[in-house]
């Protein structure tokens, strides 16, 4: 009798957000659908000894359509937003029996999607990085990243976290985690987004995690074929990475042994979003010298990026009141991380309290803990 095993490692993860949040992504909701075959509303598969062959989502494009790649039926099947069919591509026209290079393929090959302009253009990589319009048209060709899609850097902080930074020619940035996501790209908004095969971030301007969507995990049966022969396996269930769409919303395909389809998860704002204030200053202490008290802290993990500048204040009196004593630039660490500012204006024998914040725009970190020094 034939044993049968479901290997099921987790249920779908819909909806899932970070602790400081606004907004997130919900559903999914199922766009296209379709069973195997060769037929007008069919996708091709083909299965091997190792792996099998089945279409790929290509891209989501400006207007919403939808680009699928079905390499088994050698075409490309674009759908309108709402997952209505609008036209298929096939990669190869018949020419007296020969096979020939269809011009309209190339218009409407949208593969390996890097990031979108804010109008509608589509940057992609197949040989090399290129732009294209909304039509299909090369605008232009790189054969190195250009900075318009990000530079990507990491810095080792401490033993778990490093800084991460996304810099771009009219903003940068920056936050501190475990390690860089796979890639980065933004929305026609200006939002960031982290991804890899199993997930999405998406970052707020100041480098803060605003909501996490991870994706299905695959689920197979094992059937046994007898004692010292690997088993059947039948994917019941599998998932593709997910792909970003110009508005922020993502999408993935999804198979199953008859259906192949494309699902969706839409993007929703919190209509109260809390602050979206930088970390506080770290490392806050004091050193006496002849001229003054030297005051130092780390840069946060947002400087460079959205930190324009920090605050210190200065108390004669423990607790305050404090008053201005100075605003240092972002940008001014040390190749160490430490920033420095001195008190000259200390006057000798007085015992002085300082606090300090990190400052983005109108947005505002917490202070530091109190510390104290006398000239």
């Amino acid at each position: 009798m034939e044993l049968k095993k479901i290997v099921a490692l987790t249920v779908l993860v819909v909806f899932s957000t970070a602790a400081i949040s606004y907004g997130g992504w919900q559903g999914p909701a199922t766009i296209i659908s379709a069973t195997w075959g060769s037929g007008a509303s069919n996708f091709g598969i083909e299965s091997g000894d190792t792996s099998d062959r089945f279409p790929s989502l290509a891209a989501i494009l400006f207007d919403g359509r939808i680009v699928v790649s079905d390499e088994v039926n050698e075409r490309e099947v674009i759908y309108n937003s709402d997952g209505s069919l609008l036209k298929t591509v096939p990669w190869y026209t018949n020419q007296s029996g020969t096979k020939i290079a269809n011009p309209e393929y190339s218009s409407n090959q949208y593969w390996n999607v890097q990031g979108f302009t804010p109008e509608g253009n589509v940057w992609m990589k197949i040989n090399n990085y290129m732009l294209k319009s909304p039509s299909g048209q090369i605008l232009q060709s790189y054969t190195t990243r250009p900075a318009e899609l990000g530079a990507v850097s990491q810095k080792t902080l401490n033993s778990t976290k490093a800084k991460i930074t996304v810099q771009y020619p009219d903003k940068t940035w920056s936050y501190a985690d475990v390690g860089r996501m796979s890639s980065y790209m933004r929305d026609t908004n200006g939002n960031l987004y982290g991804y890899g095969n199993t997930q999405v971030i998406r970052y707020t301007t100041c480098g803060k995690e605003v909501a996490m969507l991870m994706m299905p995990k695959k689920i197979v049966q094992e059937t046994s074929r007898g004692p010292q022969v690997e088993p059947q396996v039948t994917v019941l269930e599998e998932y593709g990475s997910p792909v970003i769409a110009p508005n922020g919303d993502v999408y993935t395909w999804k198979r199953t042994p008859t259906i192949y389809s494309i699902l969706k998860w839409s993007w929703v704002n919190d209509p109260n979003p809390p602050s979206n204030a930088p970390d506080t200053p770290e490392g806050f202490s004091l050193k006496t010298t002849s001229t003054g008290i030297n005051i130092f802290w780390k840069a946060v993990s947002q400087d460079p990026g959205c930190v324009t500048g920090y605050e210190l204040v200065r108390s004669t009196t423990v607790g305050g009141p404090y008053s201005a004593l100075a605003t240092v630039n972002a940008g001014t660490a040390n190749a160490t991380g430490w920033v420095k500012h001195t008190d000259t204006t200390a006057a000798a024998g007085t015992t002085y309290y300082y606090k300090a914040r990190a400052v983005a725009g109108t947005e505002y970190s917490l202070y530091t803990a109190e510390v104290s020094g006398k000239r």
